[in-house]
Parts: structure tokens; C-alpha cells; sequence
């Protein structure tokens, strides 16, 4: 039977005491290699969002990704590919067997690598907490942690209270350690844009359905749209596990331009179809932060969380839209307990006008251009000529 992440988040608090206790071992018996090589260790499993913003800083600050191992989940090898982390060490979730192994052989080889540190970006999980000091205490390196509230600075490790703390912050403690260079982290290439496309992502997986907006609201989007010109096609996306979602949209619009695609494109088509479209219109998901790092024209529409959090004010590119309400964000990391204030009612979303978001996506569309820049997928870099770029 395959892991899930829900199933993971939802046996974590059984780890805390085997987290704690390795903790204490590794404090009170764990030793410090005295010659690390300039290479890490990053601990990333869930959250796809997390992992493409995580590449973006990495650029930004000229990160040499080739010194930099990332340790994720197997379903995520094809993003790592596109985003350029080379070499990740995978964990399998088919089945408990697979799990088990793929952890162990990770825990067996880790002495060998003479890590300088390992990062562990899992904010908040006693399961990752507790993996994590036994590849410190095998590894013999330090390492950095985040959770809700504890502080801890020794020469072993460093933990930070996430809680005080944004998204942004919480990477950039981690990326002031990592190796750079001097090389191009990124290349670009230039594409024509197609005037009439517009893809919207009304899903925000099964995480946080707190981050909907709601369909309803959608559909008014579209209604607007297709009335301010007929020529606009709508491409609907989403994974194969949220096309009955995303069918329920499509319902409320007969006779309209609207294709779904979800379940439909792999994360390398989505970054293609992202590329050339002349808008973009998500809530918060994985899909924004790679229209994000693509630059690509969007309106993200927010409500539990907020665009701060993830360093998103000022983009050239991201049109946030929020009610800025006192409660936001009610979601800052696995172990918030998000919609207290409003009893689950999402009036951050569901009191956000419809109408509001047609004017900013008309005056976007209105001043479009004929072609843009985008970053260029790692996995094409070899095979096309493009300009490299050193800073974003």
C-alpha cells in the first residue's frame, strides 16, 4: 500500500519521543567530522511549492547545486530534474518494504559523503526530526532544524522556532551555509506568447483545502473574462488525484472555451504550456511558485497564507490579491492550526470579490507583450543555445 503524505503527517507526534531521545544521544556521544568536504545535505520530502522556491533562492544567491545533495521523495525525482538539484537521493512510498529500504541504504552510505552539514527543511515532523539526528550521529556533521518554538544553538546543531519566522527567512538560514559559485546557476530563452491562453489552477492539493478559493468565485472569473473577449481560451490544471475537483468547475461553464487538463500534463508539460501563456490564475500551490520562478504573468490569490511569507512582495510578475485581514496568515507552517479566527468559515477567500480579480487579469492581458523570458529547464540546458543569466 502506498504512503501518503497525509498518512505521514498523521503519525508524526508518535516520533517525538524516539526523536527526542536520538537528539539527546547524538548531543551527549555524537562527534563532528574534523575534515567535512564543502558539501550538504538538504532534507525536503513534501511539498513541491517548497522545493521550485527553494531552487529559486538557490540562483538567486548563486548556489552550486552540484554541491548540494537534496533528499526527497521519489515522486519528485522528475521536478529535481527540471530545477536542476542533479544528484537527489530518493525515498520510495509504494509500500512500507521500499520506504524502509531506500531510508536504511541512505543512513548506511551517509559516512562515506563527509558531510559539512545537513539541513532539514521538514519544518516541524519528529519523524523527519528523529531520521535526521541519526544521519547526523552516522554522518558525524551538524546540522539545522526548524520547529514551532524551541531555540537551540551548539556546536552540533542549530535549531530555529519557525513560528517566528517566514518561509523566506527559514531558507535563507540554511542557504548562507551552502557553497556558491561563480558559474551561470541558470539559463533563459525567449518565447512567443500566446494572447489568448490562459491557464488557471483552481486547486490547492489535498494539504490544505483551506487555500481554495472557491469555484463559484472562479467561474464568475471566467464569465467576466469570456464576456471581455471571446477569443480567451481557459486551460483548467491539476493532477490526476483532483480532476473530480476540477470537473465540478467545468459544470458551471457549458458552452464556454474550457479545457481540463488535469491528470493530463506531467510537470515538464505544465512548464512548457506556463511558459507561453498570457496569464496565469492560481491559488497557493505548487503551481504558483513555479509560474513564480518562470516569471510568467500571475494572479495568486490568497487567504490562509500570504505572499510575504514566501518573499513574494515586490515580484515583477506575481499580482497578489488578498484582504489583508488580521487573522493572515492563519498558516505558517505543518503544525498551525489554521481557520480559528473565522470558526473554518475561509472569509479571507470567500468574502474575496470575484470582479476584483477580472480587473487586475484585464489590465494585465491589456499590456501584455508579444514574447518574454523564461528560465529554461535544466533538463534542456545541454540541448538549446541560450544566454545565460546571472542574476534574476
Amino acid at each position: 500500500m502506498k504512503i501518503s503524505g497525509k498518512t505521514l503527517l498523521a503519525i508524526d507526534r508518535l516520533f517525538w519521543l524516539p526523536h527526542r531521545l536520538v537528539e539527546l544521544l547524538f548531543q551527549t556521544v555524537g562527534t563532528i567530522n574534523p575534515t567535512p568536504v564543502d558539501h550538504i545535505l538538504v532534507i525536503k520530502f513534501m511539498g513541491i511549492g517548497s522545493l521550485i522556491r527553494l531552487a529559486a533562492l538557490c540562483e538567486e544567491h548563486h548556489i552550486d547545486k552540484n554541491k548540494v545533495t537534496l533528499l526527497t521523495l521519489a515522486s519528485n525525482h522528475e521536478l529535481c530534474q527540471l530545477i536542476g538539484f542533479n544528484n537527489p537521493l530518493l525515498v520510495r512510498t509504494n509500500n512500507i518494504i521500499q520506504f524502509s529500504k531506500d531510508c536504511w541504504n541512505i543512513l548506511f552510505s551517509i559516512r562515506s559523503s563527509k558531510l559539512a552539514v545537513i539541513i532539514d527543511y521538514e519544518r516541524c515532523s519528529h519523524a523527519v526530526g528523529l531520521y535526521r539526528n541519526l544521519l547526523t550521529l552516522r554522518g558525524r556533521c551538524k546540522s539545522i532544524s526548524f520547529e514551532p518554538k524551541r531555540m537551540i544553538s551548539s556546536g552540533k546543531q542549530i535549531v530555529y522556532p519557525v513560528g517566528q519566522i517566514t518561509q523566506e527567512e527559514l531558507f535563507m538560514r540554511g542557504i548562507d551555509l551552502m557553497p556558491t559559485t561563480r558559474s551561470a546557476c541558470f539559463t533563459q530563452e525567449t518565447i512567443a506568447v500566446h494572447s489568448s491562453k490562459i491557464l488557471i489552477n483552481i486547486n490547492a492539493s489535498n494539504y490544505l483545502l483551506a487555500r481554495r478559493y472557491p469555484i463559484a468565485s472562479f467561474a464568475e472569473v471566467i464569465r467576466l473574462l469570456h464576456t471581455w473577449d471571446p477569443h480567451l481560451e481557459f486551460y483548467l490544471t491539476g493532477s490526476a488525484a483532483e480532476t473530480n475537483y476540477v470537473a465540478g468547475l467545468v459544470k458551471k461553464l457549458h458552452n464556454l472555451p474550457v479545457h481540463d487538463v488535469s491528470g493530463k500534463w506531467n510537470l515538464e508539460k505544465l512548464w512548457t504550456e506556463l511558459s507561453d501563456c498570457a496569464l496565469f490564475i492560481t491559488g497557493d500551490s505548487g503551481p504558483l511558485h513555479l509560474a513564480a520562478y518562470l516569471h510568467v504573468p500571475t494572479i495568486a490569490i490568497w487567504g490562509p497564507t500570504q505572499p510575504s511569507h514566501f518573499g513574494y512582495i515586490d515580484k515583477n510578475q506575481m499580482h497578489s490579491h488578498s484582504l489583508n485581514l488580521p487573522c493572515s496568515p492563519c498558516f505558517k507552517h505543518p503544525d498551525s492550526r489554521p481557520a480559528r479566527a473565522c470558526k473554518g468559515q475561509i472569509d479571507c477567500l470567500k468574502n474575496l470579490i470575484p470582479l476584483h480579480v477580472f480587473e487586475r487579469a484585464i489590465l494585465i492581458l491589456s499590456t501584455q507583450t508579444f514574447s518574454r523570458r523564461i528560465r529554461c529547464p535544466a533538463t534542456r540546458v545541454e540541448r538549446i543555445m541560450v544566454e545565460p543569466l546571472l542574476t534574476t
